[in-house]
């Protein structure tokens, strides 16, 4: 049933992207962030336009209902710095049938308002994961990020009770910064446990590749970059390190693990990919079906080009903006592998095409009959 759902989900991410039809939304509440993330510049990013009021947003997400959108992930920044829209949103998405996805740093997370995001009816948190005490702010810029995560963790379980919802989930972003804690990740996810937890793979994008990737004259600005002028990608023999841990994780699974652990973009990836940050090719189905909407509004078609904008859902409708000329235009140029960038980005296997989700497939089939773990 579950290869058949997969399926299915590949041959309707491909319809939509064919026909430019939107599928979910990531909505930006705010830039500001609480972290001071090592490998990410957010919380650099000059603070430009105004973040829409309550009032604002409103109409927007009844637009985007009236679209048909199934999903919405509210993100930041630290989208709880605008907590009182953040619960309303959930609200509103609960009533007019979208899904809603929170990831958090879990920094300003209190028991109140884990209560009031279980109450409102949120679909499922992401909790970010990527120190152990020990390494106390050598990742996330912050101190005491583990406890804040496991105390914000332990409030949702509290008020989410016997309830399936919100669905749990941990996520870890492995660097060279925290790889080598990679079973003490495992040990505390299956000690909740999570209803899934998720290894994911680094983006980083350089000066290089960001000059080299102008669409319409119009540079990117990924905040994936490091902080201190080096990198946090691995050396050969860190990558080595890391392929050999992930497989330990891939054999332990099957026997010991009480929580699925997902790492399907880090299964791919060669010691070459981890070494300069790059990804496998594979079609980007992400500009044509997931609406990406800025604090003020506007829309643009990719989560790193933030000033390519398409239009604004305050005054304009998703059918006017979602498609446009100015939309196709980028496709065109992504499709045509004119954007450096999308080579260092792992974003392209959260919305695989049906070839793409067909090929994924049978890899795993294959490696079970051979009796690769």
């Amino acid at each position: 049933m579950g290869v058949i759902k997969t399926l299915l989900g590949g041959i309707d991410n491909s319809y939509r992207s064919y026909t430019f039809t939107p599928e979910g939304a990531i909505v930006f509440l705010t830039y500001k962030c609480t972290s001071r993330c090592k490998t990410c510049n957010m919380w650099k990013r000059p603070l430009e336009g105004n973040e829409l009021s309550w009032e604002e947003w409103k109409p927007i997400i009844e637009k985007l209902a009236q679209n048909n959108l199934q999903s919405i992930e509210l993100f930041g920044g630290d989208a709880l710095l605008r907590k009182d829209i953040l619960i309303k949103m959930v609200q509103l998405c609960k009533q007019v049938g979208i899904r809603t996805f929170f990831p958090t740093n879990s920094n300003l997370m209190d028991e109140k308002t884990a209560m009031q995001l279980v109450e409102a009816g949120l679909g499922t948190i992401y909790f970010s994961l990527d120190e152990i005490s020990s390494l106390n702010g050598s990742v996330r810029g912050v101190e005491d990020h583990f406890n804040k995560v496991n105390r914000a963790v332990q409030f949702i379980k509290k008020h989410r009770g016997s309830k399936k919802e919100p669905n749990m989930v941990c996520i870890t972003t492995l660097s060279k910064l925290n790889y080598q804690m990679l079973d003490n990740f495992i040990e505390y996810a299956n000690s909740i446990p999570f209803d899934m937890y998720m290894l994911r793979g680094l983006s980083e994008f350089n000066a290089k590749t960001i000059r080299s990737s102008a669409v319409n004259g119009i540079y990117p600005e990924p905040y994936f970059t490091s902080n201190d002028n080096g990198s946090n990608l691995f050396n050969k023999n860190e990558a080595e390190e890391l392929l050999s841990k992930l497989k330990e994780v891939k054999s332990s699974a099957k026997k010991n693990c009480s929580v699925p652990v997902n790492m399907e973009n880090m299964d791919i990836l060669s010691i070459e990919n981890l070494i300069n940050g790059s990804y496998p090719k594979m079609k980007c189905q992400f500009c044509t079906t997931q609406m990406i909407l800025t604090p003020n509004g506007d829309v643009v078609p990719c989560l790193y080009f933030n000033r390519y904008v398409i239009g604004n859902l305050k005054n304009q409708e998703v059918k006017q903006v979602w498609g446009n000329k100015k939309h196709r235009e980028f496709c065109t140029q992504q499709r045509r592998c004119k954007v450096d960038i999308c080579n260092y980005c792992s974003i392209k296997f959260y919305h695989k095409s049906f070839s793409a989700t067909l090929s994924s497939l049978f890899n795993r089939v294959q490696q079970k009959i051979l009796g690769v773990d």
